[in-house]
């Protein structure tokens, strides 16, 4: 089943057909083991971004897994009246897990959808000019 899903996401294959099964995946994907829950949610973002929603939020509240939970709720496509829920959800979901690196990106994810931010000032931050200097096999960016 999982090359199956690999495929899909490889061609874009796109049909009813598909789609119901994935819909049948969902019903029951707390019952497959993390690397299977994953390949269905890649599935689902690849080809249908922003459908399921309710199967998708449903299995977000039921995992304790951070990777699943971040997948889930990027797949959701969410509108700015449900960021401050699930951030606050991420929040208490994962209260011991603040530092986790999937839960920061995810919590900045979430502010920067908040705040109304596009891409472009992320793209802003990523080009911004640096220069790099060697120190040790250590490089500091320092701005021009």
């Amino acid at each position: 089943m999982a090359d199956g899903l690999w495929a899909s996401e490889l061609t874009l294959t796109r049909s009813e057909e598909f789609k119901n099964f994935l819909d049948e995946l969902l019903d029951t994907i707390s019952t497959f083991e993390p690397d299977l829950q994953r390949r269905i949610l890649q599935a689902i973002h690849s080809l249908y971004r922003g459908e399921f929603k309710d199967k998708v939020t449903s299995f977000a509240h039921k995992t304790s897994d951070v990777k699943l939970f971040a997948m889930a709720i990027s797949q959701l496509s969410l509108e700015s009246s449900r960021v401050e829920y699930f951030e606050n959800l991420t929040k208490t979901k994962f209260n011991n897990k603040l530092d986790n690196p999937i839960v920061t990106a995810l919590l900045l994810s979430l502010k920067l959808k908040k705040a109304g931010e596009s891409c472009s000032t992320c793209k802003r931050f990523v080009n911004f000019p640096k220069r790099q200097f060697r120190f040790s096999n250590v490089y500091v960016c320092k701005k021009q």
